[in-house]
């Protein structure tokens, strides 16, 4: 009987060390999450996504002031992790247009719609805003363009050129090696509108966008004189 005494309190006490040993354990996981949780970054209050450097998303404006879930956008059109959707390739307004992306609420019933010019500076801030007359450096230094004639005086919208034709930075697309008069009558870049149908050939205007041409020249003086 003594035996079955000294192992019952054997056994006891090793089961108060187990016990104890994992509420310890217990205890440090906890701390470990709660320290990992402490250590979490809060999401900051704009993501700029790095190949659309004008484009900012507030996080806070959706979550914060919307009131929108996670769930309403994360997984289902957006993954958690920051600016991954750029892996994809399509991540543009054409998409967006499509209702992809920030196009699956930005469509002018869930919210304001991504297509509208009044809208751009939502997103682009500043880029909305360029001179109304744009000085080409490439591929030559002596093409004009006149944004203000097409945005405010014919009222096309944003969309309409950007992204299909034409990047949203200023100058940019001179910096396409395929950026030249041949693919523009093959219907590219400024060819698409500019074919005769939609607004003036490209052929029989040089004037129009070129400055340092005979013609050009000619009229400036006409003009002076």
């Amino acid at each position: 009987m003594k035996v079955n005494k000294i192992t019952v309190t054997l056994l006891g006490t090793l089961g108060i060390f187990v016990i104890i040993a994992g509420l310890n354990n217990g205890t440090n996981g906890t701390n470990g999450t709660q320290e990992a949780i402490a250590n979490e970054k809060p999401p900051k209050q704009a993501d700029v996504f790095p190949e659309y450097s004008i484009g900012l998303f507030s996080h806070t404006a959706h979550v914060t002031d919307a009131g929108l879930q996670c769930t309403a956008c994360h997984n289902k059109i957006f993954q958690m992790s920051a600016s991954t959707v750029k892996i994809n390739g399509d991540f543009n307004k054409i998409s967006f247009g499509e209702g992809k992306y920030c196009g699956a609420c930005h469509n002018g019933t869930k919210s304001f719609a991504i297509n509208d010019k009044a809208n751009c500076s939502r997103c682009h801030k500043n880029d909305t805003n360029p001179p109304d007359t744009i000085l080409l450096e490439k591929p030559l230094k002596t093409v004009r363009f006149n944004h203000a004639l097409h945005s405010k005086e014919l009222g096309l919208a944003c969309n309409e050129c950007h992204m299909r034709l034409f990047a949203m930075k200023t100058g940019s697309t001179g910096e396409q090696d395929d950026f030249t008069m041949e693919a523009m009558y093959k219907g590219k870049y400024c060819g698409t509108c500019h074919n005769g149908t939609l607004a003036f050939h490209l052929k029989t205007n040089c004037t129009k966008c070129h400055l340092d041409t005979p013609e050009y020249k000619r009229a400036i003086s006409e003009s002076e004189d």
